[in-house]
């Protein structure tokens, strides 16, 4: 069996039209909060293709939105499960399942069971490049029943058998999720033991 730790950080910008300012409604733009993820991830080491490995993740959203009507204003941390699979020589799936543990504050306890779902599929167009597609949901915002679903793209670059950098778009599919969010990922991984 082998192990890896690994790190995300996100860095998204956000594009939402149709908001509600005052009396009428108006377009916001700015930075969202950032998203930075640590895990551990368990695989075996002569795995076939199609055979998953697992892992524990904790994803935080750090309160450093730009305008505070595109962040959250505290802090929130979700616990996930994730599992991936290479399903050809150049072709990946990911998908991770989170529960947010914690209440929202000052909503007297509500807000804390949140289901979160995220899944990619990548293919790696070179040795240092790799794109895919994503999706995204959730079952709740904040304390009320309200679903976010987002579709996207991405692009990374591996800088060394560490890191890679890459580039990220989403789009909001329901009216709770509608926008467009372009930003930048950092990625890191680290075998255990090595």
């Amino acid at each position: 069996m082998g192990e890896e730790n690994w790190g995300r950080l996100y860095l998204p910008w956000l594009s939402r039209s149709g908001v509600a300012q005052g009396a009428g409604t108006g377009d916001e733009n700015g930075f969202g909060d950032l998203r930075l993820t640590f895990g551990r991830t368990l695989y075996r080491a002569t795995a076939l293709p199609g055979e998953p490995s697992f892992g524990l993740a904790l994803q935080t959203r750090l309160p450093s939105a730009s305008r505070a009507s595109l962040g959250t204003g505290y802090f929130e941390h979700v616990l996930r499960l994730d599992t991936h699979a290479s399903l050809a020589e150049d072709t990946t799936v990911y998908m991770s399942f989170g529960r947010r543990l914690a209440p929202v504050p000052g909503s007297g306890g509500a807000g804390a069971d949140y289901w979160t779902f995220y899944g990619d599929l990548s293919y790696a167009i070179s040795p240092t490049w790799s794109g895919g597609v994503s999706i995204e949901a959730q079952d709740r915002v904040e304390d009320a029943n309200r679903r976010v679903l987002e579709a996207g793209a991405f692009l990374d670059h591996t800088v060394n058998d560490s890191v890679s950098v890459g580039g990220f778009v989403l789009r909001g599919l329901t009216q709770e999720s509608a926008g467009t969010t372009i930003g930048l990922r950092f990625l890191w991984r680290q075998p255990v033991g090595q």
